[in-house]
């Protein structure tokens, strides 16, 4: 286990015109950690056989150890008539501190997508995703003793994404395959990059209680 994750989403807007429909979401979350953010290694000295550890690098713990605030936004406007529909989303967490005085970078995204349904159950989206992601900062008097085994100068990067995407749809089940690839991304320092990423899955989708309309699918992963 690593985190909880409470993220309350509620609708705003909704309105159903004659030639368009328009939605408008916000959500407020917090990421609560569970896991462990300091993890070791346990080594031995080949000669003296003395026992050590190091600590495990950041992006392989279970958690970063802090508590995150999460807001999100989500616009939708369609034309039903025509089954074609823009919708964004805006994502921001802010992180925070964990108790070895580490603060991963905040982190943003803004996605632009447009969709169109063809042959009544095939849709095709097309997705245009900048992300953010700021430097790590650290406790400096810890990380000028050399705590810290990681360079905070190789944190942080700018990418933008274009996510093509088909769903086909039957009934309450989706079956949906993207791929992303990225266009441009800028990373500080020596950083692994972005590479192309193919995702394909299935998802069901039911209501509780008949008398709801059914909702807009605003997380597409």
């Amino acid at each position: 286990l690593a985190d909880i994750v409470i993220f309350p989403r509620y609708n705003i807007y909704n309105h159903t015109g004659e030639r368009s429909n328009t939605d408008v979401t916000i959500g407020l979350g917090w990421k609560i950690p569970i896991g462990s953010h300091d993890d070791s290694l346990r080594q031995i000295e080949p000669f003296s056989g003395d026992v050590y550890y190091i600590r495990k690098p950041p992006a392989v713990q279970l958690s970063s150890g802090s508590n995150d605030f999460i807001f999100y936004g989500f616009l939708f406007h369609g034309y039903p008539a025509k089954k074609v529909n823009f919708f964004s989303n805006l994502t921001y967490i802010h992180k925070g501190w964990n108790s070895l005085g580490e603060k991963n970078g905040d982190y943003a995204s803004l996605g632009l997508y447009a969709g169109k349904t063809v042959f009544d159950n095939f849709g095709l989206i097309l997705q245009m995703r900048g992300e953010w992601i700021d430097e790590m900062k650290v406790n400096p008097d810890l990380y000028l003793y050399g705590y810290y085994n990681y360079s905070t100068t190789s944190t942080g990067s700018k990418k933008i994404f274009v996510t093509p995407q088909i769903t086909y749809s039957k009934k309450q089940f989706i079956i949906y395959a993207l791929s992303e690839f990225p266009i441009y991304q800028y990373v500080n320092g020596t950083q692994i990059a972005s590479q192309y990423l193919i995702t394909a899955g299935i998802s069901y989708r039911f209501l509780p209680f008949s008398n709801l309309a059914p909702a807009i699918i605003d997380d597409i992963k």
